[in-house]
């Protein structure tokens, strides 16, 4: 909790600075690589469907130069995923030896600061962005993990980069556009962890792979 408000001082403090002021909300693909782990080493890959969310952020663009600016946002995403069509016959037939929720689902709390590029900036813009993003989990499935939880196997905060483009157009002090942004490489969930629970599971490997697709609407300040 210390974190999450020093995040957002740190985010007001920043805003002070900013030229655009943008709201990104759209859809999120999600696919989860989650794999459970018996004491005695078999392992069991579950929930290879994807998940669709419904992310929102609220983002900031200062340091305008004519082809660079910088720009920082923060808001909630969905990651996970739910079981396949053969999967959810298999758990009808007892043939899952882990039985869990059929939808896995994990909130996160994210700040992402970019660099951005802009190759076209006028009336229309399109722009290319890159930078490191901070994300804190702020909501899970307590069923599937609580062993896991108990024995510190969750990040609770994870560390990566997100990359994206999008096009803009700009009518007079609104701006109107559309992006796609991807976190780059997987993000960890969880690692192996010895539970101390139970024994039966070792533990459960998960990360997630997962792209935006935006809808943008901002407002020039200056």
């Amino acid at each position: 909790m210390k974190k999450l408000f020093i995040v957002i001082i740190s985010f007001y403090s920043i805003s002070c600075y900013s030229q655009t002021v943008y709201v990104n909300a759209g859809i999120s693909y999600s696919k989860l690589d989650l794999t459970y782990k018996a004491t005695y080493g078999a392992e069991e890959k579950q929930y290879e469907d994807a998940l669709w969310g419904t992310p929102f952020f609220i983002g900031i663009e200062y340091l305008k130069q004519k082809n660079y600016s910088l720009s920082t946002e923060i808001g909630i995403y969905q990651a996970g995923g739910q079981y396949s069509f053969e999967e959810m016959n298999k758990k009808l037939n007892n043939q899952i030896v882990f039985h869990s929720p059929s939808v896995l689902q994990f909130n996160y709390f994210s700040i992402n600061p970019c660099v951005n590029f802009n190759p076209l900036n006028k009336k229309f813009k399109i722009q290319f962005q890159v930078g490191p993003k901070l994300d804190f989990l702020i909501k899970k499935d307590e069923s599937a993990f609580s062993s896991v939880e108990r024995s510190s196997g969750l990040y609770r905060t994870v560390f990566g980069f997100i990359t994206g483009i999008g096009i803009y157009y700009n009518l007079n002090k609104i701006q109107f556009g559309i992006n796609g942004k991807y976190l780059i490489g997987e993000q960890k969930i969880s690692k192996w962890t010895s539970s101390g629970q139970s024994t039966f599971l070792e533990g459960i490997k998960a990360s997630h792979c997962t792209y935006f697709f935006n809808l943008s609407v901002g407002y020039n300040l200056k």
